[in-house]
């Protein structure tokens, strides 16, 4: 098992634990079938289309982030400023300082809420109490996939950055 592979099953320990711990007055909104498709291991695909408000054009380097996000039901927390009611919460594991920025917290565990609207509409927020840079992505659920977009707000100083976004189920 590799040092990234262990961070990331221990986090999903965590997670799980904590999932377990959950009361049973657990909401509706995550006992529904759309809701636990969404729960669970991801490959996500993130393309940089866009950074410092230009498009980007075939010279660019870093244009592609793939990783990892893990979402279980939530069935407690209340959410927040950034995603107000979430109805799933988890980890990632992605290089987003490969595309110039990085929203994680140094030393803490990177935090992904998730909001499951209607049967297919996502919208994952990560690291929501970062107010210097925030992503948030945008997508619909098709099968075993999401298809969207992602925007690193509020625009920084010294520029925006967004793109597009896969994520397909991992077994």
């Amino acid at each position: 098992m590799t040092p990234r592979s262990a961070r990331l099953a221990a986090a999903v320990a965590v997670l799980l634990t904590v999932r377990c711990s959950a009361g049973p007055d657990a909401g509706h909104a995550t006992k529904s079938p759309e809701a636990q498709r969404l729960a669970g291991a991801w490959t996500v695909r993130l393309e940089l289309t866009r950074f410092r408000f230009e498009a980007l054009g075939a010279y660019t380097r870093h244009r592609e982030v793939v990783g990892e996000v893990v979402l279980v039901a939530n069935h407690w927390l209340d959410g927040g400023n950034a995603l107000a009611h979430p109805t799933h919460y988890g980890t990632y594991d992605l290089d987003f300082a490969a595309l110039g920025f990085d929203p994680r917290t140094r030393g803490q565990l990177p935090v992904a809420t998730a909001r499951l609207s209607g049967d297919d509409s996502i919208e994952i927020v990560f690291d929501p109490e970062n107010e210097r840079e925030l992503v948030r992505m945008h997508g619909v659920m098709k099968r075993d996939s999401i298809v969207g977009t992602w925007e690193l707000e509020p625009s920084r100083a010294g520029g925006d950055a967004a793109g597009s976004v896969i994520m397909t189920k991992r077994p």
